[in-house]
């Protein structure tokens, strides 16, 4: 071997040695994931009489009962609060069970409704980050609305996977004429819906 092959080598073994130091010394615990287990105090799976206890136990008002178009869903409507904002809750149910929950904040009262909504979502953003980690994905963007207004529209989303259930949840915040929050209990919304087809 010339000069040059052994310089080389012991540069790698050097390398080597380095990384194999620096991996031994991390710890080694495995990562445990934070789902929801549920929305605004509702357990997943709550029955329907379940959930208008439980919200009116918390003193919000009920702003009816819908469907989503022949799914066999029921949505039931709350004037609530989420993070301590005031907002309007959505429990949407399958089969007499809660699996996904939504929060909606609109205030074009405000004087800068663009400015008021875009400091609930960066302080809703905020506090989902520092709670489920770092987001999957997250979006920004622009456009003009009818009035020729400047919009916002951002959205950031987690997916998050039960390290005990290997059970799928999403969590999403967006950003356009609303403030909406979103809490899925995936894989419980397609047991239910397998359950009735």
């Amino acid at each position: 071997m010339n000069k040059m092959q052994v310089f080389n080598l012991i540069v790698i073994l050097a390398l080597l040695s380095v990384s194999v130091v620096m991996f031994s010394c991390r710890p080694q615990a495995s990562v445990v994931q934070v789902v929801p287990e549920g929305f605004v105090g509702v357990p997943w799976g709550a029955s329907r009489d379940q959930v208008i206890k439980i919200m009116r136990e918390r003193g919000y008002r009920s702003l009816g009962t819908g469907g989503i178009g022949g799914s066999g869903a029921v949505v039931l409507n709350f004037r609530g609060e989420f993070t301590t904002v005031p907002c309007s809750l959505s429990f949407i149910l399958i089969d007499d069970s809660f699996y996904e929950g939504e929060a909606m904040f609109y205030r074009p009262d405000m004087p800068q409704p663009n400015k008021t909504l875009q400091t609930t979502f960066d302080n809703i953003d905020g506090m989902l980050s520092e709670k489920y980690g770092p987001p999957r994905e997250r979006e920004s963007s622009s456009y003009k609305d009818k009035e020729g207004i400047d919009r916002p529209s951002k959205s950031t989303f987690w997916y998050l996977v039960d390290n005990k259930s290997s059970d799928i949840y999403t969590v999403q915040v967006m950003l356009d004429y609303y403030v909406t929050v979103y809490y899925r209990a995936c894989s419980l919304e397609t047991r239910l819906k397998n359950k009735n087809y």
